[in-house]
């Protein structure tokens, strides 16, 4: 009788995937499993019948960033609510270098303006998915393109605030 069934791990590949063959067992279906973002990789969407299931990573800040991306649009939609916070470009505090393959999504924190008045977000050096006392300073993700490998300090990216001010 439930709109949303949400589950937090067991969705990984192989011998650790438990939640999806629960899913199948009862008449469910997986409409997209995996995605190409860092953290956040093995997230999951289908149905349960009449219900929607999202399946969120077990790791605490994947879980977190899909919550984030999927979760609360599936709420919004779900609700009639309009989209989500909206994104904007902000510019970055320092270098970043990384390694390129998919998006990564990083918690950072907004910081001031710059010289041309445009919003700074300062960040850590790199996403770990189990360090959640990351995110408590945190005022929403950026964004970093899956094909960079560097960006300068005061590269223009985008942001999605956790919630709208």
């Amino acid at each position: 009788k439930a709109d949303l069934v949400i589950t937090t791990g067991g969705i990984s590949v192989g011998e650790e995937d438990h939640v999806k063959p629960a899913v199948m067992a009862l008449g469910g279906e997986t409409l997209f499993s995996g995605v190409a973002i860092k953290p956040g990789k093995p997230v999951s969407v289908g149905r349960i019948g009449k219900a929607h299931w999202l399946g969120l990573p077990g790791n605490p800040v994947s879980a977190f960033v899909t919550w984030q991306v999927f979760g609360l649009a599936l709420i919004r939609a779900l609700s009639g609510e309009g989209p989500a916070p909206t994104r904007r470009h902000v510019v970055t505090a320092g270098p970043i270098r990384r390694k390129p393959g998919r998006c990564e999504l990083r918690p950072a924190t907004l910081a001031g303006f710059d010289g041309h008045g445009r919003e700074i977000v300062s960040f850590e050096d790199a996403t770990h998915s189990a360090r959640v006392g990351l995110l408590s300073p945190a005022d929403g993700l950026m964004f970093l393109p899956a094909d960079v490998e560097s960006l300068p300090a005061g590269a223009l990216v985008e942001f999605q605030p956790f919630c709208q001010s």
